[in-house]
């Protein structure tokens, strides 16, 4: 009998700070998963923000075709474009003649779609993947979607360089053939920027012909 008595309370006390504890988990689990979706959160914000793109009215903007690779996108007014069948690129530019560095005007943009071997392979597109960009110095702020035109997908991989934003898209067509734009670097952050969201603008208006 005394070692019932003995063993009770101390069962009870037992039962007491089990129940403490579970109570104590269960106050702490819900405050642990709210903070990691308030974290969630706070990341897709941000995201949201440093991607958040500017609206541009594309009304008056000319078309562009090239019959031979059987594609066609539109671009702005006043810009030009200049096919550079050495390494198969076409620029789109809003200067036109001599694009040196000392020739550039303050507000200077170039945009390329190429389907030059060296920038369109499938390890090029994963060495941006991976924050290792071939001959661009990253500067961290990987952002990486997609645009889906008609059925075939763009990727795009946006992110920081030394002198301001640079985008990368990668895609093929119905053949396999593979197709990269991007734009110029080292021309001012403000520059680099309005040409990101110009080059996802055009990129939105891409469609092959064929």
């Amino acid at each position: 009998m005394k070692n019932i008595k003995t063993i009770l309370p101390i069962m009870i006390i037992g039962l007491i700070l089990t129940g403490a504890g579970c109570l104590k988990v269960a106050q702490e689990q819900p405050k642990d998963e709210k903070k990691q979706v308030q974290e969630e959160k706070k990341i897709e914000e941000t995201n949201n923000q440093e991607n958040k793109t500017e609206e541009i009215d594309t009304s008056d903007w000319l078309t562009y075709t090239n019959e031979e690779y059987g594609f066609s996108f539109r671009y702005p007014k006043g810009w030009f474009i200049i096919e550079d069948e050495s390494i198969s690129r076409i620029y789109i530019r809003n200067v036109q003649g001599n694009t040196n560095k000392g020739n550039r005007p303050s507000d200077y943009q170039q945009i390329w779609i190429s389907t030059w071997e060296k920038e369109i392979t499938a390890d090029t597109e994963n060495n941006v993947k991976i924050g290792k960009p071939d001959g661009i110095e990253f500067g961290g702020g990987l952002f990486i979607s997609a645009i889906n035109i008609n059925g075939f997908i763009i990727n795009t991989y946006e992110y920081n360089t030394l002198g301001g934003k640079i985008l990368q898209a990668f895609w093929n067509d119905k053949s396999g053939k593979r197709y990269y734009a991007t734009n110029s670097t080292e021309v001012g952050q403000e520059n680099q920027q309005k040409m990101v969201e110009n080059l996802k603008k055009i990129l939105t208006t891409f469609e092959f012909i064929k």
